[in-house]
């Protein structure tokens, strides 16, 4: 039987390991398989990088996602169960994240993560145009 992880779990394995989902890329017009990994700074950063590579010590010169810039969180409204992959939108000042978790147990979590400390709006949408 899986569990549910925590909060602090979610977030260690983002800054530990990466998280695996998938990301929408606009050059692919699909959903490809990424990592999502999160620095520990007092001002983190959400990153994605490639499946297969491993988290550095330091994201020096990388491209992310700054969590202060998060505004919206959009969720499908899809049943949540240990099968199912929810899709959601991250929404930041600058543009935002379509990702797709490989696995709805993680969702809490990571929608704590990414909120915590921060004042960010949570929606459901029934459909994605």
């Amino acid at each position: 039987i899986f569990r549910q992880p925590t909060v602090e779990e979610v977030q260690e394995v983002l800054e530990q390991e990466g998280l695996p989902a998938y990301v929408a890329i606009a050059s692919a017009g699909t959903f490809c398989a990424k990592k999502l990994c999160l620095d520990s700074s007092s001002s983190p950063y959400l990153y994605v990088l490639e499946p297969d590579s491993s988290i550095p010590a330091v994201f020096f010169g990388m491209q992310g996602f700054c969590l202060e810039d998060l505004r919206r969180i959009v969720l499908s409204e899809a049943p949540l169960d240990s099968t199912s992959k929810p899709l959601l939108s991250l929404e930041f000042d600058d543009g935002f994240l379509p990702v797709r978790l490989g696995s709805a147990l993680v969702l809490r979590g990571l929608v704590g993560v990414l909120c915590h400390g921060r004042n960010v709006q949570i929606m459901q949408q029934s459909a994605w145009n």
